[in-house]
């Protein structure tokens, strides 16, 4: 069972706002406006990953058309290591594209910007570049190609960088702009180093609530979140897993 970067402990610290799904409530990081000063540090080792699947609760504000970038995974090497960015299209949806080593996917429709919660996932792994988008249980986007092809053979995303939430960078952990800045709501974060199943593409409280046995039966292996150390730098406190700037 690989690790997992969980992003979900005292998510509550950026603003008091939770989401009950069924009897689950989950603190939600909230992002009010477009700004370059507000964002969130994971603060765990990511080792490198041939593989990765990324998966969060989405709430998009419908006030702005800008491009906006929901996380970004940056290392010396390459600045758009890893990076999913969005946009609200003229017919209504909200539209994604997946980075990988500077590689930049299509934007393409996930779901309608509704302003409601919404799930996604995203996966990419070493051979061939493959790469998906899934929102809502279901597959929206697929293909492959999206790598850096090093002497001999794709390349892994490197690990040891830096994890920014809301922010797209442009230098190494910092350099943020405002109108490439995330503004919505954000919960239930969870980063894999493997490729999910389509079956698994779900809500991890609904995944919580099956009580007929674990997801192996329907062709799933599930990993288990692990905690990590959390840092509200403008209050200065230390509570779990992350350094979060508001």
């Amino acid at each position: 069972m690989c690790p997992a970067v969980c992003v979900r402990q005292a998510l509550s610290q950026l603003a008091a706002v939770t989401k009950q799904t069924g009897d689950h409530i989950v603190p939600v990081l909230v992002f009010g406006d477009k700004t370059d000063t507000k964002y969130v540090k994971v603060l765990s080792d990511f080792p490198a990953l041939p593989a990765v699947t990324a998966c969060a609760h989405l709430q998009w504000d419908t006030r702005t058309q800008e491009i906006a970038t929901i996380f970004s995974y940056a290392v010396p090497a390459f600045i758009n290591e890893f990076q999913l960015r969005g946009f609200v299209d003229e017919e209504g949806f909200v539209r994604f594209a997946l980075i990988i080593h500077g590689h930049h996917s299509p934007y393409l429709p996930v779901f309608r910007a509704d302003g409601h919660w919404h799930h996604f996932c995203v996966t990419w792994q070493q051979e061939n570049g493959t790469w998906a988008i899934y929102a809502d249980g279901k597959r929206r986007a697929s293909a492959s190609g999206l790598c850096a092809v090093g002497l001999s053979a794709p390349q892994a995303i490197y690990g040891q960088g830096t994890f920014i939430i809301g922010q797209d960078q442009d230098s190494l952990g910092g350099t943020f702009r405002e109108k490439e800045s995330f503004s919505g709501n954000i919960t239930d974060l969870h980063i894999w180093q493997k490729i999910f199943y389509v079956c698994c593409m779900t809500s991890w409280p609904a995944l919580q609530e099956q009580s007929q046995g674990p997801p192996e039966k329907k062709g799933c292996r599930i990993a288990q979140s692990l905690p990590h150390r959390l840092e509200w730098v403008s209050a200065a406190t230390i509570t779990h897993s992350f350094l979060i700037v508001a």
